[in-house]
């Protein structure tokens, strides 16, 4: 899984933290608006076996003077930039 660096909204930074997947492995940030994350390269999963995926979240009360959080955007990878099935933000 990596991490990137956003400092303007919809504009994806450099790649700063990349975590390997290993079993039993968890990996715990803070979700915003500019918490860009996810898998920068495809993964490729032994025969028969698949990806397992566990989120949770901690909810509470926003700040006072915080920024509305919208949607989750989804930032296509080099491969699928010009594929017009993937929908970019």
């Amino acid at each position: 899984m990596g991490l990137w660096v956003c400092e303007v909204m919809k504009k994806t930074g450099d790649l700063t933290v990349y975590v390997w997947s290993k079993f039993n492995r968890a990996v715990i940030f803070d979700t915003t608006q500019n918490s860009l994350h996810g898998l920068p390269e495809p993964l490729n999963c032994p025969q028969n076996e698949a990806r397992k995926n566990l989120a949770s979240y901690f909810l509470c009360d926003p700040p006072k003077n915080i920024d509305a959080r919208g949607e989750a955007l989804f930032a296509p990878t080099k491969d699928q930039k010009n594929d017009s099935n993937i929908k970019a933000y």
